[in-house]
């Protein structure tokens, strides 16, 4: 007996289907919530906030005087390309694999050659 029977196949879809759809129902009792928005921006002044015209501080991540996140930010700085720096580096690939193909192309010629040298004479 054979599991590919197409109806049994039709049955297991349309199974899958009926299951998948029924749980994206919502109940019946379902009422969407209400939402309410207040006609103007209520802002409570805090005291907690420092507002300040300094410069911002450029190594933040200093304050968490957490040796590991100076290593990721340092190695992160070190190694971050710009636009263009990357095409460079995906072009100088391409042309290296281009060159060492050709070089497996001149190797494989050179290995011909060898094995049939009276063909080339």
């Amino acid at each position: 007996m054979s599991i590919h029977h197409p109806k049994i196949g039709k049955i297991l879809l349309s199974l899958f289907f009926t299951l998948f759809f029924n749980g994206c129902m919502v109940g019946p009792n379902y009422k969407p919530p209400i939402n309410t928005i207040p006609d103007e921006w209520v802002e409570t002044p805090s005291e907690d906030i420092l507002v300040t015209n300094d410069e911002p501080y450029d190594a933040w991540w200093y304050l968490f005087e957490d040796c590991l996140l100076d290593k990721y930010v340092e190695m992160a700085i070190l190694y971050n390309n710009t636009l263009k720096t990357a095409e460079a580096n995906i072009l100088q690939a391409r042309a290296l694999r281009v060159t060492s193909a050709a070089k497996m192309d001149l190797y494989s010629f050179y290995l011909r050659l060898q094995e049939q040298p009276d063909r080339w004479t």
